[in-house]
C-alpha cells in the first residue's frame, strides 16, 4: 500500500523544531530515508521529501477507519536530516512508544506510534 505522495521541497510543509530526544524513549538509530512505516493494512515507503498525512479523511495519504482518530490527525515528514511526526491538531492525541508528543518529535528505527487504537511501527529500510 503506498498511498505517500511525493512533495517538491517548495511544497514541504514547514515543520515546529524536533522535541528535544531523552535516552529513554530511543529504540534504535535515528530513522533516514529510506525507511517504511508498517501498518495494519501494510507498508508505506518514507523517501526523501515524502509526506504522509494520517486521518479519517478522504484525502488522508494513510486513511485509518478508527472512530479516537481525528479527520487530520497526525503527519510524517521525510527531511535529509531525519523522520519527523507531528500531532496535526487532534483530540486524542499522538503518542509514541507511550508518551504523548506535544511537538514534531524524530522518529527512530523500532518506534511504535499511536494514533488512536491504531499502532504504527517505523523502521529502516534498505531496498
Amino acid at each position: 500500500m503506498e498511498r505517500s505522495r511525493r512533495f517538491t521541497p517548495s511544497q514541504t510543509p514547514s515543520v515546529r523544531a524536533p522535541a528535544p530526544s531523552s535516552g529513554t524513549r530511543k529504540k534504535g538509530a535515528q530513522l533516514v530515508a529510506p525507511a517504511r512505516l508498517l501498518t495494519p493494512a501494510g507498508s508505506i515507503d518514507l523517501l526523501d521529501d515524502t509526506v504522509v498525512n494520517i486521518g479519517r479523511d478522504e484525502a488522508s495519504d494513510l486513511l485509518l477507519d478508527d472512530a479516537l482518530t481525528s479527520r487530520r490527525h497526525a503527519r510524517i515528514v521525510v527531511l535529509r536530516t531525519g523522520v519527523l511526526l507531528e500531532d496535526a491538531g487532534s483530540k486524542n492525541g499522538v503518542y509514541v512508544n507511550g508518551a504523548r508528543i506535544d511537538r514534531a518529535v524524530l522518529l527512530h528505527a523500532g518506534d511504535r506510534i499511536l494514533i488512536g487504537t491504531t499502532e504504527l511501527s517505523v523502521f529502516s529500510w534498505v531496498s
